[in-house]
């Protein structure tokens, strides 16, 4: 599903936001204006990071599943 699936986290700029799992977090992170930090724990990040600032702070790993869907604009 990772490829799949886009959280995006809308939020004024200089906010933050943590992602922790104890398990694989599936997806790429859109987050422009956030200041987002993973873990801690074992957080497993299966997608790419967007943000205007990462602090990885998790003992599991990051691997690339490139975005595949087409967004439509209305």
């Amino acid at each position: 599903y990772a490829p799949y699936m886009l959280w995006s986290i809308e939020q004024d700029a200089g906010q933050s936001v943590s992602v922790t799992s104890s398990g694989i977090v599936p997806g790429s992170i859109l987050a422009p204006r956030s200041a987002l930090t993973t873990g801690p724990g074992k957080t497993l990040i299966e997608g790419q990071i967007y943000a205007a600032e990462v602090a990885l702070r998790n003992d599991g790993e990051i691997h690339h599943y490139a975005f595949a869907p087409e967004l439509s604009y209305d």
